[in-house]
């Protein structure tokens, strides 16, 4: 006599994964828990690239990329992730120009915020006409006359 197995059982999946349908192909989707998503935030707020995060997360970067893409909830936390680290970042300098008065901040603050650049006069290359200048062509073998 055989016996049926039900697989309705949920416990059985890792949690975050969806349990498979008679329909779907493949490996089942992966859903992001909260604690990811915050992770996902904090990694890209330190800088880490998005393969790195996936490497961390267990997932292929390629996974990581397209959930970015077509998850708002993802997108949004690694948006706010690396918003946050930039405005720690522009904070902190911008501190370091007007309060202690760091000239070096002062300077960067005005090239990367305010578009200012330094002015540099390129000197005119001089050509010595006395002396006959020499060019050599090189025309390649290929038997095209």
């Amino acid at each position: 006599m055989t016996e049926t197995v039900d697989f309705d059982d949920e416990s059985t999946l890792e949690s975050g994964e969806e349990q498979p349908t008679e329909t779907s192909r493949g490996r089942p989707k992966k859903v992001f828990t909260e604690a990811e998503l915050r992770s996902i935030g904090v990694m890209a707020g330190y800088g880490l690239p998005v393969g790195h995060i996936a490497a961390i997360l267990g997932v292929s970067e390629s996974t990581l990329y397209r959930n970015k893409k077509w998850n708002p909830t993802i997108k949004e936390a690694y948006d706010k992730g690396l918003a946050r680290a930039r405005i720690t970042v522009a904070k902190v300098l911008f501190e370091k120009a007007t309060v202690d008065r760091d000239m070096t901040a002062l300077i960067w603050y005005e090239k990367t915020r305010c578009g200012m650049k330094e002015k540099t006069e390129e000197a005119p290359q001089q050509i010595n006409l006395d002396r006959p200048q020499t060019v050599s062509i090189y025309l390649p073998e290929n038997n095209r006359d």
